[in-house]
């Protein structure tokens, strides 16, 4: 009997990329729609497809369990409830990797350690992505800074497994969101199907004369950020929508699956990130107030089913308890800092090949309201010289009550 398997994703640590597929197979010349690698794993063949989901607190889908909803009403859970109904002989599997508070540069680091792998289920052959809220909430980064992400991210799924297909699933409800504007970029130069469901979900909040909805008039959110199941239900009808124009009535020209990854066109944008990897700790030199802990850095994390997990970001941290200093030497085009942030703030001060010094604030500012216990991922420098380099950091709390958690530092390799 076919059944509906929930998976999420291991708690493995962060590794980097590679490529899964023999090149030994005969591939398809041609690929019949955007999903038609999708269509004959559902119809031929073993009859197995297994969907993974990338994104934030929307893709997580707990707040679909808020105000007279469950879980069940996610539009991850939709989607892969379609999936089963209109495909009932094949075995549909599904992995959530939303994570909270996470956007594209944290999904690009733990791409492989939350979802593209093989551990404890199949890898991932449809992958949707969902980034464009976080991505327009953290206003620290540029329009070209998001659309070098948005095309990393699409080139790493496709280096981990290059039979894959992707969906873009944007959910800003902004039209000129720069995170909407670079997915859209993205999604029409490889081809990838874009379902646009936060511009429908403003204009119903539009016509109900609640453009921003708050208390005593939540009806599509629970918060005018997280949607509510009927929130959920606005998404998943576009999403169907689009499902249906390319898997209805496709024509097969071969039952063989069609190899993106030996068909990409050229790189859209400069500085793309490739197999982002932690930065060994014998790189990296931590001084001052800052006292190493063997323990995981966590980021909060739910399955699909509302099950509470825990994600380890990385297997070891550091507290910083006062002024501090690291010192690294890292390879690739970008470098991140792993940061468990709280409430307090602090300044970074950090210097790259022995330039200029740079101040990066985490503070209302930068961060609005995301600032409360959670681990984040900043991007310090993007588009750098494919070489070796070397960078000063230096951690100055603002406050007394300092009880920041480094988690260290990542490249965007070359």
């Amino acid at each position: 009997m076919n059944t509906t398997t929930i998976k999420t994703p291991q708690t493995t640590a962060v590794t980097t990329a590679a490529t899964t597929v023999p090149t030994s197979v005969a591939y398809a010349s041609v690929s019949e729609s955007p999903l038609s690698n999708t269509y004959k794993l559902l119809t031929t063949g073993e009859k197995k497809l297994t969907i993974g989901y990338l994104g934030g607190s929307i893709t997580l889908g707990s707040s679909a369990a808020q105000n007279g909803g469950n879980i069940s009403q996610s539009w991850v859970n939709r989607t892969s409830a379609w999936f089963q109904a209109q495909y009932p002989e094949a075995t549909i599997e599904t992995v959530n990797a939303g994570i909270s508070d996470t956007a594209t540069n944290f999904g690009l680091l733990r791409l492989e350690q939350t979802l593209m792998n093989a551990d404890g289920h199949d890898m991932p052959d449809l992958v949707f992505v969902e980034f464009t809220t976080n991505d327009w909430i953290y206003e620290t980064q540029t329009a070209e800074d998001l659309k070098r992400q948005a095309e990393s991210l699409v080139r790493n799924i496709y280096a981990i497994n290059p039979l894959v297909e992707i969906v873009i699933v944007s959910t800003v409800r902004k039209e000129d969101a720069a995170s909407r504007l670079a997915y859209e970029a993205v999604g029409k130069h490889y081809h990838l199907p874009v379902v646009d469901v936060g511009i429908p979900l403003q204009k119903l909040m539009d016509g109900r004369g609640h453009a921003a909805e708050s208390n005593g008039n939540f009806y599509y959110t629970v918060d005018n950020l997280h949607p509510s199941y009927r929130g959920y239900e606005v998404y998943f009808s576009e999403i169907e929508k689009e499902l249906k124009k390319h898997l209805n009535g496709l024509q097969l020209k071969s039952e063989r699956l069609y190899h993106y990854g030996a068909n990409l066109p050229a790189a859209k944008f400069d500085g793309l990130w490739f197999k982002p990897a932690l930065i060994a700790e014998d790189n990296m030199t931590v001084s001052g107030n800052a006292a190493k802990l063997s323990v995981p850095l966590y980021s909060s994390m739910y399955g699909t089913q509302l099950h509470p997990q825990t994600t380890p970001v990385v297997t070891t941290h550091w507290k910083v308890s006062g002024v501090a200093a690291v010192t690294a030497d890292f390879s690739g085009a970008a470098l991140g800092v792993i940061f468990g942030m709280n409430s307090s703030d602090i300044q970074l001060r950090y210097r790259i090949d022995g330039g200029a010094w740079q101040l990066f604030k985490v503070d209302k500012d930068n961060f609005s309201f995301q600032q409360y216990d959670h681990t984040q991922v900043f991007i310090l420098a993007q588009g750098l010289e494919a070489k070796e380099h070397t960078v000063q950091i230096s951690f100055v709390p603002t406050t007394s009550q300092s009880n920041i958690r480094f988690g260290g530092l990542f490249e965007g390799g070359m």
